[in-house]
C-alpha cells in the first residue's frame, strides 16, 4: 500500500531518526511533535538584527518560540499555556505532605525552595513591554539560525518501492495514529470569521483590558489604530515576519473592516498564537504518492532547548502536592489524554532549510504544488510550509526558508503524588 497515512508514517519515523536518534535519549519516555504546518523562522529575529541588534530581544523571541506547551499527541497542538506560567504556579503553590520533620518532606521542601528561587530571579523584562517579563530558554547551538553554522544534508525516499525507513527508537512513545501526509490550504470564510473574534474585539480597548476579557485570543503586533485589513498592514507585523503570509489572509477579508488594533505593543508568542488557530482551521487533502512516492532532501539542525529556571526533578520527588489540585494534577504520565497542567516538556526541536521535494507527481499533487508556487492558497505539504519563496517546475518542489518541522517533548510522569 502507497498511500497518505503510509508515507506519513515513513516521514515520522526518517524525521525521529533526526531529531532523537537512540543514543541521545538515555531510555527518557518522549514523545515526537510532527508540526501540522511547517513554522517558519527568520534568523533576524533569533540574532537581533531587527532591534538594532539586540540580543536580549533575540533572547526573547527565542523564550516565546518554545515556551509554549503542547497538547500530547502526534502534531503540535498549541493549549495556550505557557511553560514558565504554569511552572511559576505550580511551584509557588506546592507545600509538603505529612511531618515537617520527616525525611521525605524535608527533601521536598529543600526542592521546592530552590525551584522558587529560580523562578524568582531567572527572569527578564520584555523590551516593548517592560512591566511585562518572561522566563528565558536557550538554544544549543547558539547560532543554529546562522548560515555559518554547519546544517547536516539528508535526503531520501517516503513510499514507493523504497526500503522503509527503520521504526523510532523504543523511548519514542508510539501514538496509536501517526499523522497522514497532507496539504493544508487557507482556512475558508466562513473559519475566518469564526477567528476574527479571537484575533480582537471591536473598538479600542487597552492591552491589559483585551486580555482581562480575552485571555485566549491571538493579538496581532500593529501600529496604533490601525485598520486590521487597512492597505499594507501585513508589512507593520513586528516579530517572526515570515508568519506574515499565514496572516495576510486574515488582512484582506472584508470581515474585518471594523476591527481596530489598541494602542499598544505585543509579544512574539500573540503572533505565534494566531499562526496555531489559523492552522487548526486550515482544511486539509491527503497526498497522492505516485508509485514511486516522494524523495525529500533538505539541510536539518537540531535544536537543544534549555530553561536554567525550569527543576525537572521536582516532578519525580514525592512528598508534595498542589492544595486545591486534584492528585496528578500537572501530568497523568500519559502521551496521550493528558489534560494536565504541564504534561510534557519540549526538549529540542528539528529545524530545515533548502527543502526540495522531487516526485512523478499524481495530477493532484501537482495541482497543490503549483498552486504553492503561485501563492494560490497553500500552507503546508506535510509538516513542511510551503509559504513564501516556493518554487515548482513540474517535477521539483523547492523552498530555501527555514523553518521547524518537528519537535521532541518528554512526558512528565505522573505527579503530585
Amino acid at each position: 500500500m502507497n498511500n497518505a497515512d503510509e508515507v506519513g508514517a515513513q516521514l515520522y519515523s526518517k524525521l525521529a531518526e533526526f531529531l532523537a536518534p537512540p543514543a541521545s535519549l538515555a531510555g527518557t519516555p518522549v514523545i515526537l511533535l510532527l508540526e501540522p504546518c511547517g513554522k517558519d523562522v527568520d534568523p533576524d529575529d533569533y540574532r537581533g538584527v531587527k532591534n538594532q541588534n539586540d540580543p536580549a530581544k533575540a533572547n526573547e523571541a527565542f523564550s516565546d518560540l518554545v515556551n509554549t506547551i503542547p497538547v500530547p499527541g502526534s502534531t503540535f497542538v498549541d493549549s495556550s499555556r505557557l511553560y514558565d506560567n504554569v511552572y511559576k504556579l505550580i511551584v509557588e503553590s506546592a507545600v509538603t505532605n505529612g511531618d515537617p520533620g520527616d525525611p521525605v518532606s524535608v527533601n521536598a521542601a529543600r526542592q521546592i525552595e530552590g525551584a522558587r528561587f529560580d523562578i524568582g530571579n531567572i527572569v527578564m523584562a520584555r523590551e516593548d513591554i517592560p512591566t511585562d517579563i518572561y522566563h528565558p530558554a536557550l538554544a544549543d547551538p547558539v547560532q543554529w539560525w546562522d548560515t555559518a553554522t554547519p546544517w547536516i544534508d539528508a535526503s531520501f525516499t517516503i513510499g514507493g518501492s523504497a526500503t522503509p525507513p527503520p521504526k523510532p527508537a523504543s523511548s519514542i512513545i508510539n501514538m496509536a495514529k501517526l499523522p497522514s501526509l497532507m496539504w493544508r490550504s487557507s482556512p475558508h470564510e466562513g473559519n475566518l470569521k469564526e477567528l476574527a473574534a479571537l484575533v480582537r474585539p471591536k473598538g479600542n480597548l487597552s492591552l491589559a483590558r483585551a486580555r482581562a476579557l480575552y485571555p485566549q485570543a491571538g493579538i496581532v503586533t500593529r501600529t496604533p489604530d490601525t485598520a486590521i485589513n487597512a492597505p499594507g498592514s501585513e508589512k507593520k507585523i513586528s516579530g517572526l515576519h515570515t508568519l506574515a503570509s499565514k496572516i495576510h489572509t486574515l488582512n484582506t477579508r472584508p470581515t474585518f473592516e471594523t476591527l481596530q488594533i489598541a494602542p499598544a505593543k505585543l509579544r512574539y508568542g500573540d503572533l505565534i498564537h494566531i499562526a496555531r488557530l489559523l492552522e487548526m482551521k486550515a482544511p486539509q487533502a491527503p497526498a497522492q504518492p505516485a508509485g514511486s512516492g516522494f524523495r525529500l532532501s533538505f539541510q536539518y539542525c537540531v535544536v537543544s532547548i534549555r530553561r536554567p529556571w525550569f527543576h525537572r526533578e521536582l516532578f519525580d520527588l514525592p512528598g508534595w502536592r498542589l492544595p486545591g489540585f486534584a492528585t496528578h494534577a500537572i501530568s497523568n504520565g500519559q502521551p496521550t489524554n493528558n489534560d494536565g497542567l504541564l504534561p510534557a516538556i519540549t526538549t529540542r526541536f528539528l529545524a530545515v532549510r533548502n527543502l526540495v521535494v522531487r516526485a512523478a507527481w499524481s495530477d493532484g499533487d501537482r495541482d497543490k504544488a503549483e498552486q504553492a508556487s503561485k501563492a494560490a492558497g497553500v500552507l503546508s505539504f506535510g509538516p513542511f510550509a510551503l509559504t513564501g519563496d516556493v518554487h515548482f517546475d513540474g517535477t521539483e518542489l523547492r523552498r530555501s526558508t527555514p523553518q521547524i518541522v518537528a519537535w521532541l517533548a518528554a512526558i512528565l510522569p505522573a505527579c503530585p503524588r
